[in-house]
């Protein structure tokens, strides 16, 4: 979560960390993310299957906290780039509640779903803004470690 803990930062946003515990698997609950949750939040980011401790937000855990950030009005980013590699259940992606999706975007990994190591290609899923219709967002690809590509267009990196 580094990468999002910068970009936090650079738009001036100040992070906030869950603490979890190896006690409970560090299993995240929306109690937790409730207690955490304060007038400032804007925005609550969800990865789960989480790497690298590979705890899962329950399908009922999940439900709540969508709940919770809709109600609310916080936007909820779900990264679910492993979402298709837990192998203690039946896969539960955040895309499945609708009715809060003007509230959500949601992350995934073509790379890490399909095996493709060495590639990076992902996407993002959110609503245009008004319209409550889902819109896919164009994610820099980087391809062979030597171009990247966002919107159609590569280049070589610097």
């Amino acid at each position: 979560m580094g990468e999002f803990k910068d970009i936090i930062q650079y738009a001036g946003g100040k992070v906030v960390y869950l603490e979890t515990s190896e006690a409970e698997s560090f299993r995240i609950t929306a109690d937790a993310i409730e207690k955490s949750i304060t007038p400032k939040t804007k925005a609550i980011i969800l990865n789960s299957p989480s790497n690298p401790a590979g705890s899962v937000v329950s399908a009922e855990d999940l439900e709540r906290i969508v709940h919770l950030a809709h109600e609310r009005g916080i936007f909820l980013l779900l990264d679910e780039c492993y979402v298709y590699l837990n192998y203690a259940g039946k896969p539960v992606s955040g895309g499945s509640f609708t009715w809060a999706k003007e509230h959500m975007v949601i992350l995934g990994s073509l790379s890490k779903t399909y095996a493709m190591t060495g590639w990076r290609a992902g996407f993002a899923l959110a609503s245009k803004p008004g319209s409550g219709q889902p819109e896919q967002a164009p994610v820099a690809v980087h391809i062979q470690r030597d171009k990247l590509c966002a919107e159609g267009r590569c280049r070589r990196p610097d």
